[in-house]
């Protein structure tokens, strides 16, 4: 009955061990959609990976590994982040093992379909000489980089562009 008790306490002390990591993996996915969902947004200004640290820490949750993989394009915002941490075990000692690695991940994205842009080019004759030159150049530089961003993207976005002359009428 002695030997019975004995692994009748390992058992239990395994399994209150495998409740903790259990409760620890949770808690990290459960944070990190959250916080990848966050730095995700089209409206979000701080950077990914500052904005899944912040969750990270409000969180009170310490010892971790992170890494925040952000893909941003004209239309869109990916992020992906794998987190990892380790909690030293207290039954599982007796058998050799002594701390398991909990792991999480999570993708998020948000994105518009495609993008219309109007231009509206003041043609008017108070835009003579030296200004009609610079908004020229201003209006071809904006073209091409919107263009040169559309081809960049790695999500197929579509781009159409119009230009508005504009002359008074």
């Amino acid at each position: 009955s002695l030997i019975v008790f004995v692994i009748m306490i390992a058992v239990g002390g395994v399994a209150i061990d495998i409740l903790r990591y259990e409760t620890q993996r949770v808690q990290l996915q459960y944070t990190l959609d959250r916080a990848v969902l966050a730095a995700a947004s089209l409206d979000q200004t701080e950077d990914a990976e500052t904005v899944v640290a912040d969750y990270f820490a409000r969180s009170n949750l310490e010892n971790y590994r992170l890494t925040v993989t952000p893909q941003t394009s004209l239309t869109s915002t990916r992020v992906e982040a794998f987190v990892e941490a380790d909690i030293n075990l207290l039954f599982m000692n007796m058998f050799g093992v002594h701390s398991l690695t909990s792991p999480a991940s999570a993708v998020a994205e948000e994105s518009v379909g495609n993008l219309e842009i109007s231009l509206a080019l003041d043609v008017s004759g108070s835009m003579q000489g030296n200004r009609i030159r610079q908004m020229r150049t201003s209006a071809e530089g904006f073209v091409n980089q919107i263009l040169e961003m559309n081809e960049n993207s790695p999500n197929g976005d579509t781009v159409s562009m119009s230009v508005v002359p504009y002359n008074g009428t």
